[in-house]
Order: structure tokens, then C-alpha cells, then sequence
């Protein structure tokens, strides 16, 4: 049985490091009038256009009445248009205009920056290791 400090100590360094990608989100999407967890959506939609505003709430795990409302916000914004699903009406489905691909492009390049910031120091194998044993507590988590 693995000690419970160090259990303690491993929660408390991924509370952290999302908390510290949160801010530096916010510091770099902040002044391009991107905020919350908008990046999420617009870069659900980049990678799944067409997608609906509930298959993005169950993929980065988001209320529903949240992701309608910041859907809507985008929409205002020109980033994203929304369309009622033509196999179901209940449901709308969401694409990137030209703004929104802007946007996705930058969101991109800034996920990479951050990468390149905790992996700093890192060889390629030190950081292949520690992807895949994220990816396992990940999927412990389940």
C-alpha cells in the first residue's frame, strides 16, 4: 500500500499544475476576449465541427446549462455559429467561423507554449513516461 502522504502530495501537484494552466490560459486568451473555459469549446469544435454543445459537455466533463450559455457568448462573439441538428432539433450543432478559426489556431499555439513550459528540463523520454503515467491515473480515475 503506497503511503498516503505521498497520495496527498500527488493530488495536490495536479491541483496545482491545472491551476497553473488555468492562469496562464487566461493570462495569454484573456485580452483576445477569451475566457473560462470557451477554449475548451472552441477547440472541441476545431477538432469535431458539427459537434453539439452536449457532446462537448460530457468530452471535457462541463454542466450543460454552462456550455449553452458560453456557446451562446461565442456565437455573439463571431467565434462560433450554432445550428439546430437536423436529426434532432432539441440538440444544436456548433462550427468555428473564420474568427473561430483564428482563434482555434491560437489556442493551439498556446497549449504548445505550455507544454513547452512543464516539460522543460524533460528528455523526450522522461516526458513519454510522464504522459503515460498521467494517462493512467487518468483512466484510473474512470
Amino acid at each position: 500500500m503506497m503511503d498516503p502522504v505521498i497520495h496527498g502530495e500527488a493530488a495536490h501537484i495536479i491541483i496545482y499544475l491545472n491551476r497553473q494552466r488555468n492562469r496562464f490560459m487566461s493570462g495569454k486568451l484573456g485580452p483576445a476576449g477569451l475566457s473560462g473555459p470557451s477554449h475548451y469549446l472552441i477547440t472541441g469544435i476545431s477538432r469535431d465541427p458539427g459537434t453539439s454543445q452536449d457532446a462537448l459537455a460530457e468530452k471535457y466533463m462541463l454542466d450543460k446549462g454552462n456550455v449553452a450559455r458560453w456557446a451562446k457568448q461565442l456565437e455573439q462573439a463571431g467565434y462560433i455559429i450554432r445550428k439546430i441538428s437536423t436529426t434532432d432539433r432539441r440538440l444544436y450543432q456548433l462550427f468555428l467561423t473564420e474568427r473561430g478559426e483564428e482563434a482555434a489556431a491560437y489556442i493551439k499555439k498556446c497549449v504548445h507554449e505550455w507544454g513547452d513550459l512543464i516539460s522543460r528540463g524533460f528528455t523526450d523520454e522522461e516526458y513519454t513516461a510522464a504522459v503515460d503515467i498521467l494517462r493512467r491515473m487518468e483512466e484510473n480515475s474512470r
